[in-house]
């Protein structure tokens, strides 16, 4: 009797530690929260000395007052969803702690807004009609940076009282293509009377998009040994498009420090 009180005993015991044990932490990067970004991580033991992970960082809109063009602050936003398998070599418990080397994979995409002043008298032909036209005009003018990549990384992550994490990535970095590319999009002056047609042939003086292909990208700046590839669109009564692209490969370091609760 007395040895099977001590297994159930023992069992009891058993159980209770596997609904305890620590295979779950949340954490939170706070020095993002002053770049106006939420950052949130989610990680989960799968087998003993391994887990896997999930991090995913919104960037509230957030005014680059330092980039500042015609007196106008180009406004960022984005995300980025970045999932992780860490292993855990010295780890003695279930709980995720001590030293690890972390493999990784990232997106993440970001974009500005910004109103760009075009020169509509530099897409016009010197021999054209004489027109009314304003010599520049605003459209929406959209940046974006997109970054697909991976890497390693290692750190330490402490349990505090088998609660509250910190986890320290203090060496890491990924290799990611980057592309980079730009949108300018709008309705462009349109004059009807400079629709010309001379001996059965009609030419049109208006100003087109595909005229300001050369005019938007010579104002980016250029990137050592990439090429930007330029596209536009035309349609009815100048509505259209300039659009700007350029991809690359980039090395870049991860760290990082969070904060949070295991459970």
């Amino acid at each position: 009797m007395k040895t099977k009180f001590y297994s159930l005993t023992v069992a009891l015991f058993l159980i209770a530690g596997g609904l305890f044990a620590q295979n779950n932490v949340v954490k939170i990067k706070p020095v993002r929260l002053g770049l106006k970004q939420l950052s949130l991580e989610y990680e989960r033991v799968i087998i003993p000395k391994l887990t896997a992970s999930l991090n995913f960082t919104y960037q509230l809109p957030y005014e680059l007052a330092q980039a500042e063009l015609g007196g106008v602050a180009p406004e960022l936003t984005g995300f980025s969803i970045s999932p992780a398998v860490r292993f855990y070599p010295t780890v003695k418990k279930e709980t995720p702690r001590g030293f690890y080397l972390e493999g990784f994979f990232k997106y993440q995409k970001n974009e500005i807004g910004l109103g760009y002043d075009l020169d509509i008298n530099g897409l016009l032909d010197p021999n054209a009609p004489a027109n009314t036209f304003p010599a520049s005009q605003t459209y929406d003018f959209v940046g974006s940076v997109t970054a697909t990549g991976g890497g390693i990384a290692l750190g330490t992550q402490w349990l505090i009282a088998d609660r509250f994490s910190i986890d320290w990535k203090w060496l890491g970095a990924g290799i990611y293509k980057t592309t980079v590319g730009v949108d300018v999009a709008g309705s462009l002056p349109y004059d009807p009377t400079l629709v010309v047609n001379t001996g059965g042939v009609t030419t049109d003086n208006n100003p087109k998009w595909a005229d300001a292909e050369d005019i938007i990208s010579a104002e980016l700046p250029e990137f050592p040994g990439v090429e930007l590839s330029t596209s536009s669109t035309d349609a009815a009564a100048g509505k259209g498009s300039v659009g700007v692209s350029a991809s690359t490969f980039t090395a870049l370091p991860r760290f990082a420090l969070t904060f949070g609760f295991a459970f």
